[in-house]
């Protein structure tokens, strides 16, 4: 089993390249962004809202079927069918899309009006539009790029698109002070630029066919997935609308701040694991050690989203000094350990749903989701208010630890994996604990804080070697770093 997750390891590396590509492009931008001479903290405000509603755009006109493509690709009865099917999903979110776009066309002034308050956005608003539906179209060739493992061209792709879209948001917000719908217009350009880089890969994997058996079961599976979609973006974006309608677009943009910074976890962690693990998941789901697969699959993915959760945590303080220049973010710095930490239990939700994917029970995720997304609306309702940004924080922490616990209760009543969280367990508390220490040391100690946080991290290291890893462990994990070296060398 070790040269599968051998392979999952150095898939995970290349992913991470092209994901790190992904986040650059913010990351980069963040002393742009919120520098007062381009955008200001409003600015900076609804650019996180327009984000947020970028991704609910992308989860409606995408219809889930990307994920009914991933399920479907390896069914070993319909792998003659696999280009049909690609590009009947392909027709059908097009078609799709055209359909939602007429009446949000008409609308605009009134969507800009409800969303942001102002009818002044509804350029904003169609750029928005333009740059979800090319990201939903060139889902299709990325998820195929995934499923075939073709990670170095995955990662080569989205390393050119971000040259592209850095060079041209850098030209429209610097140069042309073009604010926020700059920055989506050089999004547009990245988008058409990705699609051409892709298209001829694309067409040899299509079939000019139409296969309405097989849409027919695919949308069956995949229509609560798309309310599972919208309830999750809801569930991680309740707390900047909350911010903005309750706290103002300034606190709104501190918040953002802090979730760009603690998101590269996801975006360049989590989802280059999601994207080498997922594809083997459905692979193996009939091999005989499928379940204790899945079983270290989540141990491991749990021990290094720990891991970076603890990095970004610890240097939070420096994280902000070094991307941004004013003081009025630095709140931010207290907020980004919770929101770190409540992407350990998203990602453990997201394995521990492994057996309402592999069942094929997606309407219990749909239902799962939406109940939890009600329950974090309640609690960012309440405790804004009270707590400003904490509140915000801490909402999204308790509900994606919730949300863990009761996707894992209900996936395991449709297919059982011995999971065992004993050692997940000591190493989260024993994280946060140093990270705690580091936070309350930084007030006292504020000369030394930095030797201090060196030291903390050494510690993390020595105990994850001496206690939560066994000997097999330990020398996958050291094969995998020599080998991590190995590739970023040829890169």
């Amino acid at each position: 089993m070790f040269s599968d997750f051998k392979q999952a390891a150095k898939n995970t590396i290349i992913y991470s390249f092209g994901n790190i590509a992904t986040k650059l492009i913010g990351v980069i931008l963040i002393p742009v962004y919120t520098n007062p001479k381009y955008l200001s903290l409003d600015d900076f405000g609804v650019l996180g809202d327009i984000e947020i509603i970028t991704q609910l755009l992308i989860a409606i006109l995408g219809i889930a079927l990307y994920q009914s493509l991933t399920r479907w690709y390896w069914e070993k009865n319909l792998l003659e069918k696999q280009k049909s099917i690609t590009f009947t999903i392909t027709v059908c979110i097009i078609a799709f899309s055209i359909f939602v776009y007429i009446p949000f066309h008409i609308f605009t002034d009134q969507i800009s009006h409800l969303l942001l308050n102002s009818s002044e956005y509804s350029y904003l608003i169609r750029l928005m539009f333009y740059s979800a539906l090319l990201q939903t179209i060139g889902i299709i060739p990325i998820t195929l790029l995934k499923l075939q493992y073709k990670s170095t061209f995955y990662s080569l792709a989205n390393i050119l698109k971000l040259v592209v879209t850095l060079l041209f948001t850098i030209y429209f917000v610097v140069i042309e002070k073009r604010n926020v719908e700059g920055i989506f217009e050089a999004q547009i350009i990245g988008g058409v630029f990705l699609l051409i880089i892709l298209s001829r890969f694309y067409i040899k994997n299509i079939e000019f066919a139409l296969d309405f058996t097989q849409l027919k079961e695919m949308l069956k599976y995949s229509y609560p997935l798309v309310l599972a979609s919208i309830s999750g973006i809801m569930l991680s974006t309740f707390d900047r609308f909350g911010l903005t309608v309750m706290k103002g677009l300034d606190r709104a943009g501190i918040y953002s701040l802090g979730f760009k910074i603690s998101n590269v976890i996801k975006i360049v962690v989590i989802t280059s694991i999601q994207l080498a693990i997922s594809p083997m998941i459905f692979k193996k789901m009939h091999d005989p050690d499928a379940k204790s697969f899945y079983k270290n699959s989540m141990n491991y993915i749990g021990y290094i989203v720990i891991f970076f959760a603890f990095v970004i945590s610890i240097f939070s303080f420096e994280i902000i000094e070094i991307f941004t220049n004013n003081n009025a973010y630095y709140d931010a710095i207290f907020i980004i350990p919770i929101l770190s930490y409540s992407l350990l239990f998203s990602a453990l939700k997201d394995m521990a749903i492994t057996g309402l994917s592999i069942t094929k029970k997606t309407k219990v995720l749909g239902i799962l989701i939406t109940i939890v997304a009600i329950m974090n609306f309640t609690l960012n309702y309440f405790l804004i208010p009270i707590w400003d940004i904490y509140g915000a924080s801490a909402s999204t922490l308790f509900t994606q630890f919730v949300f863990f616990l009761i996707a894992l209760y209900f996936a395991q009543k449709n297919y059982k994996i011995p999971y065992n969280f004993s050692k997940l367990t000591i190493l989260f508390l024993f994280s946060a604990a140093l990270v705690s220490i580091c936070f309350i040391l930084t007030n006292i100690l504020s000369d030394n804080i930095f030797l201090i946080k060196i030291l903390s991290l050494i510690l993390f290291v020595l105990f994850v070697w001496k206690f939560i890893l066994n000997k097999g462990e330990s020398e996958f994990v050291s094969s995998v770093i020599k080998k991590g070296f190995k590739v970023i060398m040829r890169k």
